[in-house]
């Protein structure tokens, strides 16, 4: 009877330990993720939005607590180019007439814009009845530089040419002003974020960016992304804190946390 006891009690103390060390090593498990979870000086927008974010691993991040922040940003660039968007129109009395009417327009009004730059046909349309046919040529005339813009568009208008609206500049490198727009608007999320205790970037996905030429000589780029960081976990049911009186909305965040979901304002003090 005795030795029975002593088994018995040397199991029991064996599954205890056994427990206690499983529950240390989830502990240190999680300690682990939200260490590895701390901002990295040498990851930058570029990096991110150029070639896709970094995600961390899934497993280790599920139960730490997450901020998504919606940052913006414009970025603004000297043109080098500039756009009108026009037309020439032909009447005639045959649908054949038309055409080869408007296409000897179409010719003089590249013919008057060549000094300043090319023209490049977007598209043709025709229509009209008996006696009354109209044919329409669509053209994009671009300039080679900014110089010349108000004397480019009086050559094509002498020439005939219907020109809408105002000329839209542009630059060479678009590609570099539409990275650096993304890199500010995701900076910007990194500043929300860390005002409201965000810790390291989880993944990060472009909203839009678009380029802006209808201004006075330059380009503004116009960007948002949507950013989702690490953040420090709140006590549960408790919602973030709300924003002072002088800070300065950026827009949203959605603070998800033990399953619930908060809707805040972005705040840059």
């Amino acid at each position: 009877m005795k030795k029975t006891s002593i088994v018995i009690t040397l199991t029991t103390f064996a599954v205890a330990a056994c427990i206690l060390f499983a529950f240390a090593a989830a502990h240190r498990s999680v300690a682990d993720a939200r260490e590895s979870a701390r901002p990295s000086a040498s990851q930058t927008g570029a990096e991110v939005l150029c070639s896709a974010a970094r995600e961390t691993d899934g497993a280790a991040i599920a139960k730490i607590p997450l901020l998504t922040v919606t940052g913006e940003a414009e970025y603004s660039a000297a043109a080098d180019g500039a756009a009108f968007y026009g037309s020439v129109t032909a009447i005639a009395g045959t649908a054949a007439e038309a055409e080869k009417r408007c296409g000897e327009l179409a010719a003089e009004a590249a013919e008057a814009f060549a000094p300043f730059g090319s023209a490049h046909e977007q598209s043709r349309s025709s229509g009209g009845y008996a006696g009354e046919y109209r044919a329409y040529r669509y053209y994009r005339f671009e300039t080679d530089g900014i110089g010349s813009v108000e004397e480019a568009r009086g050559a094509l208008t002498d020439a005939g040419v219907n020109i809408p609206g105002s000329c839209e500049y542009s630059v060479g490198n678009e590609a570099e002003c539409r990275t650096e727009a993304l890199s500010l608007a995701l900076e910007n999320a990194r500043k929300a974020a860390a005002g409201l205790g965000g810790g390291r970037l989880v993944r990060v996905e472009q909203q839009y960016c678009y380029a802006d030429g209808y201004g006075d000589g330059e380009v503004t780029f116009r960007a948002s992304v949507k950013a989702t960081f690490v953040a420090p976990p709140r006590e549960k049911g408790r919602p973030p804190k709300e924003p002072r009186d002088g800070d300065k909305s950026v827009g949203e965040t959605e603070y998800e946390n033990d399953g619930n979901v908060y809707i805040v304002k972005n705040i840059v003090g």
